[in-house]
């Protein structure tokens, strides 16, 4: 005759402590669906980070504050998604109890990133360009310097900046000293100068040097 305790252990009443479809751990939901996520955020925004700091360290001495704040975006997103990983792997708990959230909140934050990367190609990480720069006086009518700097509106070039001194010798004339982007060699920079001769009432190209940088001297024409 079979003893009772021996019957339960043989007809599998006592296999509740193993059962190889028994739900995921919440220790292990919070491992595979919070903390890899985050790490993969963290990766993927600090690769992105390792692409534009070359650049951004080319291009500091002529970068706005805006300009500067955006690609500071990637490192203060992609470090602090590492310090929450660690915490949850250390945890083996999900950040508030909600393994989904903190889930989908990593996926929407990894888009950005994902999307940099995969449309790099597209001129995002490109070489730096030139910078042009250049001097010119304008004749004494109203609208003369408004008439000037129309030229490279017309023509879609980006105006850096923007600065007007006086010249010493002849007392309210002023020359405007201007840096845009784009070389000599481009096709849209080149139909401006044109223009921009005819308009102005003098002209003078100091140079063209990589992005981030500045020409060694700068003086007016005719001085």
């Amino acid at each position: 005759m079979r003893l009772p305790s021996q019957a339960g252990r043989l007809d599998g009443s006592g296999r509740g402590s193993y059962h190889p479809q028994s739900p995921v751990s919440a220790e292990t939901q919070a491992v595979f669906f919070n903390a890899v996520p985050l790490l993969a955020v963290a990766s993927a925004y600090l690769a992105v980070t390792v692409i534009v700091a070359p650049r951004l360290w080319r291009e500091r001495a002529g970068l706005k504050g805006s300009e500067l704040a955006v690609p500071l975006m990637f490192p203060c997103i992609g470090l602090p998604a590492a310090i929450i990983a660690g915490a949850v792997l250390n945890d083996r708990r999900p950040i508030g109890g909600h393994v989904w959230v903190l889930f989908a909140a990593s996926v929407i934050a990894l888009l950005p990133a994902l999307v940099f990367l995969f449309r790099r190609g597209d001129g995002v990480d490109a070489p730096p360009g030139e910078k042009t720069s250049l001097a010119f006086a304008v004749h004494h009518r109203p609208g003369a310097l408004l008439d000037c700097l129309k030229r490279f509106a017309e023509h879609e070039i980006n105006l850096t900046r923007l600065e007007s001194r006086p010249v010493p010798a002849n007392p309210f004339e002023y020359v405007f000293f201007v840096d845009l982007l784009g070389g000599p060699g481009d096709d849209a920079v080149k139909a401006a100068l044109v223009e921009l001769r005819a308009a102005a009432r003098h002209l003078k190209i100091i140079g063209s040097y990589p992005v981030g940088e500045r020409p060694v001297s700068v003086r007016s024409p005719g001085r």
